[in-house]
């Protein structure tokens, strides 16, 4: 039997091998690499979305309405500064307090009463003065004609 000492000494001294290391690199570079899906919470458990599909979410108190490309919506639990956390490393933008998009899915800017856009479900969101220079900053790389 080993003694206590022995056993620390070999658990202080015990080299990492090259598979680890390599596991380590792989682990780390996962955590960069974008979210391809999402968890809703529903009654049952936990449905999987995935983000792409998703064209806007809406606040609606401490719930959010999660509006998808398949014409389906999804209600959660979560506020919507919640679901900005996890989409906005997706490229998800917030145009106003109640509204956040996915730009893949803007059709239009118009800039009546102050701005608004129309997502590609056909739905038109206000854009607040205070993000307007964002959605300008974030459209100047698209070319105009």
């Amino acid at each position: 039997m080993k003694t206590m000492l022995e056993k620390w000494w070999e658990k202080k001294h015990k080299l990492i091998t090259a598979s680890q290391i390599a596991l380590m690199q792989e682990v780390m570079q996962a955590q960069h690499k974008p979210k391809t899906k999402v968890a809703l919470p529903t009654g049952e458990g936990l449905e999987f979305l995935e983000i792409a599909s998703i064209i806007r979410c809406e606040s609606d108190n401490n719930y959010t309405r999660i509006f998808c490309n398949d014409k389906t919506q999804h209600l959660i639990c979560r506020t919507l500064k919640d679901v900005e956390k996890v989409l906005s490393e997706n490229g998800f933008i917030r145009i106003h307090q109640s509204h956040l998009i996915n730009p893949q899915y803007m059709r239009k800017l118009l800039r009546n009463d102050g701005g608004s856009i129309v997502m590609t479900d056909g739905s038109e969101l206000a854009i607040s003065r205070t993000k307007k220079d964002r959605i300008i900053e974030l459209l100047s790389g698209v070319e105009k004609l």
